[in-house]
């Protein structure tokens, strides 16, 4: 895949196989949004489904007219957002974690994909696109799609084809499983559902960060003192659904609001209380019995930007050894709801920014004991998440062996007495975790495979195994936890039979070369290669 840099956020033209760098330079270009598009509405909110039977909708398209744009996404994927300070990244990002596969769907069904890079066409009349990234790469060029027609009750559409962030001027990218990235003022880039940017159809200049009022019903058409219904009822309850693929790491859950009343967000005794729920998305299932982590944000957590605009900070925290409190995060592996309430009857006076153009609502009031968008759609709330997915793989299996007699165990070949983990998790003392059977020992820590200039850094792991003093064999598992995303490494001595284990990797070799990612590269890649289970320099 075909990837850059960021240096400075501008893009570097040309570095398909460019290292990323995991931490900004001092020099990082940032922007500061302050000065947001304001939707006021005079109405009640009427937003529509984004759908086929929303199109049908619509009046019938002439040659020269669309009837919508494309919209492409990957399942469990999110958007880099902004820091409690309103500061984020000159390039618009969609993040996804590390797969192995990775399926870019169109809502708009079957149409022509193309590589940002190159213009080199990646699919033809499909609705999806299927690719692999690497674990850590911050700099992918997206896909973008062509103009195609879709056909609704015997009426054809003309819809347009969407090319992410072609608003901005330094374009749009794809973060693959990019650990926290940090910036210049120490702050990293959170991940948001909010869509931050859109084709420039929608709005001209393809922003998709809003403040959204909603008319009779109140200032905000997502926060304090919203009229649910025609009886008055104030909607006490927002909620904000996660759709999450892969173990998903939260220091904190920051929350961009704005005032137009001209009165304090957060009052003295004003708080918002703020609960982690397990879910199942794909069922449709909120589990509010299972509370994943719970806190109340008051005023201290309150950080202003400027008067009438800040940002409320939600952390966790639990007993450290002393007593005392200490802030620690939280590691959800699913599905996940976070609801907010307090607000109301604190006293708060706030509306959320959220995304008006892309689709896909994932808000909800809870009203009556019943969940409700309330407004035919819902928007996806700029909920910025201090988060990332962790992640670890092995280089080329998940099988070490040892002899009876013990010793160093080998990967695949006597000799090799290692394996390679390839991760974003690179503090190992202090985030890495290990268990073992009592008759192993292992050691692991962090390496460096490339050169100074290109690092790319994994962990090396050696396990040393006691001899067998009864049986023909046995197996172990060794299992790490690298900061919540757990990998099971399989060491097995003499000879064993009819183990049980699921998802073990038993390698096979053909003679194809790979770099460290798991891509297939040719004689013209240069680099640190695995071939046959060998690891060497090409």
């Amino acid at each position: 895949m075909k990837k850059i840099t960021l240096l400075s956020a501008v893009l570097v033209a040309g570095m398909a196989t460019a290292q990323v760098q995991m931490t900004a330079p001092e020099n990082m270009e940032v922007r500061q949004v302050v000065a947001t598009q304001s939707i006021e509405m005079d109405r009640e909110i009427t937003m529509e489904e984004w759908n086929a039977e929303y199109i049908a909708k619509q009046q019938k398209a002439t040659a020269e007219d669309y009837a919508a744009h494309d919209y492409y996404y990957v399942d469990g994927m999110m958007h880099w957002g902004l820091t409690p300070t309103f500061m984020g990244m000159a390039v618009d990002l969609i993040a996804i974690p590390y797969m192995d596969s990775v399926v870019w769907k169109n809502l708009y069904g079957p149409t022509d994909w193309y590589d940002q890079y190159d213009d080199e066409l990646l699919a033809e009349d499909s609705e999806t696109w299927v690719t692999g990234y690497g674990i850590d790469g911050v700099g992918y060029y997206l896909p973008y799609t062509t103009d195609h027609t879709v056909t609704q009750d015997g009426v054809d559409y003309l819809i347009k084809g969407y090319k992410f962030a072609a608003g901005n001027e330094n374009g749009g990218l794809l973060a693959s499983g990019a650990a926290p990235f940090t910036i210049s003022t120490g702050e990293n880039i959170p991940l948001t559902l909010c869509g931050m940017a859109t084709d420039p159809m929608d709005n001209g200049n393809g922003s998709d960060f809003y403040r959204i009022g909603a008319g009779e019903r109140g200032a905000y058409a997502y926060g304090t003192n919203l009229i649910a219904d025609s009886l008055g009822t104030i909607a006490d309850t927002l909620l904000s659904t996660v759709r999450n693929v892969s173990p998903l790491t939260i220091s904190s859950i920051n929350i961009p609001v704005y005032n137009v009343n001209g009165t304090a967000i957060m009052p003295e005794g004003g708080q918002v209380k703020v609960e982690i729920f397990a879910a199942d998305l794909t069922k449709g299932l909120i589990y509010t019995n299972s509370v994943l982590a719970t806190t109340v944000a008051t005023v201290e957590n309150f950080v202003e930007v400027q008067s009438g605009l800040g940002t409320i900070v939600a952390t966790f925290q639990e007993e450290d050894p002393f007593g005392g409190m200490m802030d620690v995060s939280v590691v959800v592996e699913g599905d996940f709801v976070v609801q907010l309430t307090g607000f109301n009857e604190s006293g708060c006076d706030f509306g959320i920014y959220a995304d008006y153009y892309t689709p896909g609502g994932t808000t909800l009031y809870k009203v009556n004991g019943k969940y409700t968008p309330i407004f035919s759609a819902s928007s996806n709330l700029a909920i910025m998440y201090d988060a990332y997915w962790p992640t670890v793989q092995d280089v080329a299996g998940n099988v070490m062996n040892v002899s009876v007699e013990g010793g160093e165990a080998y990967y695949v070949e006597e000799g090799n007495t290692y394996t390679l983990l390839y991760t974003n998790v690179y503090d190992v003392d202090a985030l890495w975790s290990v268990d073992y059977p009592e008759w192993m020992e292992v050691e692991y820590f962090l390496a460096n495979v490339g050169t100074e200039e290109q690092p790319e850094p994994v962990v090396a792991v050696f396990v040393t195994v006691e001899p067998l003093t009864e049986g023909a064999g046995r197996q172990g598992v060794v299992t790490f936890d690298a900061d919540g995303y757990v990998y099971e490494l399989i060491v097995n001595q003499g000879e064993v039979v009819n183990t049980g284990v699921e998802n073990v990797v038993t390698p096979s070799f053909n003679g194809k070369t790979f770099n460290l990612l798991g891509v297939e590269v040719d004689e013209n890649y240069k680099g640190i290669v695995i071939k046959n289970g060998q690891k060497f320099i090409q």
